[in-house]
């Protein structure tokens, strides 16, 4: 099925704004509005989130799915192409936390996606378990695309990690998510 990937990673402002439509209390004591991509957020609040942005279908990316928005249909190594580019993601620690969303356009897909690479890892709603092994039980999901702290060489389009669904929102400090929703036609 056709899907739409939105263009950056949730914001804090975007996520505020979900709480007080939804009259949800918020999870933190002070959250100001900004540009930076919202961390700290659990899975399952994640998955809400996007129902209530596009109320039509939103939802987690698979984890397929945001691989083939890194990596286009020319299979690329990173978002912009197959070399690193130091100034295309906020990765290897060079900066001590995100940024706000878009601040690196030289990362972006040619199709318009941002911080796809770098910034914060992003939640999936695919269960981590082995590629062969679809079965297997699990209580992660994956998480892609390597945070601000990540080291350059796992910062890739192909690069996967696990987090539980259910941690402390101090694990969460440098995972952040962004949606897809049906594609209209």
């Amino acid at each position: 099925a056709a899907y739409g990937i939105d263009p950056t990673e949730v914001t804090v402002a975007d996520f505020n704004r979900y709480l007080q439509a939804r009259s949800v209390p918020a999870p933190w004591s002070t959250m100001p509005d900004s540009a930076l991509p919202v961390t700290g957020v659990l899975f399952g609040e994640a998955v809400n989130y996007c129902s209530w942005r596009h109320p039509q279908g939103g939802r987690l990316p698979r984890e397929d799915e945001w691989e083939a928005a890194a990596r286009g249909a020319a299979g690329r190594h990173y978002p912009w192409g197959n070399a690193w580019n130091p100034n295309a993601a906020n990765a290897g620690s060079r900066r001590n936390g995100p940024a706000p969303v878009g601040s690196y356009p030289e990362g972006r897909t040619p199709e318009g996606v941002h911080d796809l690479i770098g910034n914060v890892w992003e939640w999936t709603a695919s269960p981590y378990r082995p590629y062969d092994d679809t079965t297997a039980s699990t209580n992660l999901y994956v998480i892609r695309g390597g945070g601000f702290n990540a080291l350059e060489r796992v910062s890739t389009a192909t690069f996967r990690g696990g987090m539980p669904a259910v941690t402390s929102r101090e694990n969460l400090a440098a995972t952040g998510f962004r949606c897809v929703m049906p594609a209209r036609s």
